[in-house]
């Protein structure tokens, strides 16, 4: 399967799992914020958690993969039993997402560790050729 294809399965998956394509432009962020609470629901014991794990995972894509130039991202969240995933699809880049240790004076860089502070577990998933999925999962009760 080439690297086209597999994006698009990708998407296809992401897209009937509870997934939505967008632009990759900041503005996007406060889609992906309106669809997730529009899928779990402003009463969900972890909607706070999510919602922010949501936003810094799109971010993330936004400004720091190759979906920057004109592309587009995919965005995820499914609700388990117990817990609740958000995935992001995007261009892949040339540097694998990673929570960075940064100056206490940066106004940047945290983004990553406030996500595994508030994530029981997240990841990269790279895709052959170009792309990859970055996902977080939120425990409902802590």
């Amino acid at each position: 399967m080439g690297k086209g294809a597999l994006t698009s399965v990708m998407v296809d998956v992401l897209s009937a799992i509870g997934g939505i394509t967008l632009d990759a432009e900041l503005r996007s962020v406060s889609r992906v914020r309106e669809y997730t609470r529009e899928q779990i629901g402003h009463e969900h014991p972890a909607i706070d958690d999510v919602m922010l794990i949501a936003s810094e995972l799109t971010t993330n894509a936004l400004v720091h993969s190759d979906s920057r130039s004109g592309g587009q991202i995919t965005f995820a969240v499914v609700v388990l039993s117990d817990l609740v995933q958000v995935s992001v699809m995007d261009a892949g880049g040339p540097t694998v997402p990673r929570a960075l240790s940064v100056d206490q004076d940066a106004e940047g860089g945290r983004g990553l560790q406030l996500v595994a502070a508030l994530c029981e577990n997240w990841g990269v998933c790279e895709l052959p050729g170009d792309g990859r999925v970055v996902w977080a999962e939120i425990r409902t009760h802590k």
